[in-house]
């Protein structure tokens, strides 16, 4: 072997050796300097589902209130649709599911700071979260999207925001939040 090879053996080594430090948190004076110097990235950091991966599901959840007085049962908007096998070619629904998702947790995020501040166990209220965009946003889906139909004598409705365990459900969902009810149109 001549010297480029050993110098590249030992330029990708290093990479390596840097590369696997960098991914674990070890943080040393020389890895933090060779890291200051790497301006295209080439120390990669794959932190996918870090620092606190996903672990449940959020749904949106709808009620009607009826002319007589009586609730209605719930009904789920699905926040996530079925992907298609040409949806990496022609997926305009994307931004829309995207939003919806963004909405949600944004409720919940700012639900769970809510509750920290409060020391409270009890869902939110609806007061505390009614004039947020992401709030208004989910309201006007829930009272005037296309894929919601509203049942024959609707008067209001009512959304709550409910986060499950996801695939394999070991607990009984928990209520993030529920809204009060809203007028719909007929």
């Amino acid at each position: 072997m001549d010297w480029i090879q050993y110098l590249l053996i030992g330029f990708y080594g290093l990479w390596f050796v840097i590369s696997i430090a960098w991914q674990f948190q070890f943080r040393h004076e020389l890895v933090e300097k060779i890291k200051s110097y790497d301006v295209v990235g080439i120390i990669p950091n794959w932190t996918f589902f870090a620092p606190n991966p996903g672990t449940s599901d959020y749904h949106l959840i709808y009620r009607d209130q009826l002319t007589d007085g009586s609730i209605g049962s719930w009904h789920e908007i699905s926040v996530t649709n079925y992907r298609g096998q040409l949806d990496w070619l022609w997926n305009p629904h994307k931004r829309k599911n995207k939003l919806l998702m963004d909405c949600v947790n944004h409720i919940a995020r700012l639900s769970r700071k809510i509750k920290e501040k409060s020391k409270n166990e009890e869902p939110v209220s609806y007061n505390h979260l009614c004039l947020t965009v992401p709030y208004m946003l989910l309201l006007n889906l829930v009272c005037n999207g296309n894929e919601v139909a509203a049942e024959e004598n609707s008067k209001y409705r009512q959304f709550a925001i409910v986060k499950s365990d996801g695939y394999i459900r070991k607990t009984n969902p928990d209520l993030i939040i529920r809204s009060s009810y809203h007028s719909i149109k007929m």
